[in-house]
């Protein structure tokens, strides 16, 4: 049985001495078909908008539209999270962000489509949320990187079901405040939405897999 902890309350707990204004900024992919493909994320963002972070849905495609905003903007700390294509499109927004001075603080990649791929090293944590359907993509870390990298799978849903997940939208929000209170969360703190049962290692030396279960 899944069990989660009490909702964000070790991120929160966290934050209580943080400045009050949420820095980060969040900006969530569709897959490439569109609505009504990758509603889940329209949820996410409400839910994240809901927790009081500063959140918007574009489709995969305008990834480029999003960095120019972003560097108009001024925006320091960003987060992207993506399903399917919209998940390699987080990933290029990411990448080139490389030598930008924005500091990607949180990538949450939903059923990456292909084969496995790196994580970008400029994120400081990311995330590959895996369904049960053959065909979808683990992260691979550069070994002489410090960023963390996990790999979770998410057993009981298929690509076109993931996205809706509340289990990975916990993890997601949950990982999006952590990412905020710091750039290296703990392992202590990433219990704050993994199964009360299960500890996820977060040794930044190597990859890590984990389940929501």
């Amino acid at each position: 049985m899944f069990r989660m902890l009490s909702k964000f309350a070790i991120a929160l707990s966290l934050l209580t001495t943080a400045a009050p204004a949420m820095a980060i900024e969040v900006y969530l992919f569709r897959g490439i078909a569109g609505v009504p493909f990758s509603v889940g994320l329209d949820d996410l963002e409400e839910k994240l908008k809901a927790s009081g972070i500063r959140a918007e849905t574009n489709p995969y495609g305008n990834w480029l539209k999003v960095y120019y905003q972003i560097m108009r903007r001024g925006t320091k700390e960003v987060a992207f999270i993506g399903h399917s294509m919209g998940a390699l499109s987080a990933v290029s927004l990411t990448e080139k962000l490389r030598s930008s001075g924005v500091k990607v603080m949180y990538l949450g990649l939903i059923d990456i489509p292909g084969p496995r791929i790196s994580a970008p090293t400029n994120a400081s944590w990311s995330e590959s949320y895996v369904s049960s359907q053959p065909g979808f993509s683990l992260l691979k870390q550069n070994k002489r990187a410090q960023n963390l990298v996990i790999n979770t799978r998410v057993p009981s849903t298929v690509h076109i079901t993931i996205d809706d997940s509340e289990r990975v939208h916990d993890a997601i929000i949950s990982a999006v405040w952590l990412a905020e209170a710091s750039l290296k969360p703990a392992s202590s703190v990433l219990t704050a939405y993994a199964p009360a049962e299960e500890t996820r290692t977060t040794n930044l030396d190597y990859m890590t897999t984990s389940a929501l279960k």
